[in-house]
């Protein structure tokens, strides 16, 4: 795995690091299989991936969050990837209410995703068609 996009952290450090799908919380958790709330990912992250990652994010200050809400996403029932939503100010910042909005976000965001993977195949077999004419 790795990072795609990000906001406030320093991404052309960030996307240096690479993750494997079973150092993540979320695979641990429940493979991927639904949102979670995770509660100091910080302390999860020292006792579960290379020292090396560790101090990678350390150094990036990608590990000062308190807490974090993770999101898997699904096309097609292929995992396409996650999405973080993270918070530096308390290790409670998120509740049940936010994960279920997160979960009505996220299913939006697969079907957005999922019609721009459409209309990219639709487009390319017309200009296929067009091209045999």
């Amino acid at each position: 795995m790795e990072f795609k996009a990000c906001i406030g952290f320093d991404f052309e450090k960030l996307k240096n690091v690479k993750l494997k799908v079973e150092e993540l919380f979320l695979y641990k958790e429940n493979k991927l299989k639904e949102a979670s709330i995770i509660r100091n990912p910080e302390k999860y992250d020292r006792l579960n991936i290379s020292s090396e990652k560790y101090t990678s994010l350390k150094k990036i200050r990608a590990l000062d969050i308190k807490s974090t809400i993770s999101v898997p996403l699904y096309i097609d029932s292929t995992f396409f990837g996650i999405v973080n939503i993270d918070s530096c100010v308390s290790y409670s910042s998120f509740s049940d209410e936010d994960l279920k909005l997160t979960v009505y976000i996220k299913n939006e965001l697969e079907m957005a995703m999922k019609n721009i993977i459409y209309l990219t195949n639709l487009k390319n077999m017309l200009i296929l068609i067009h091209s045999q004419v």
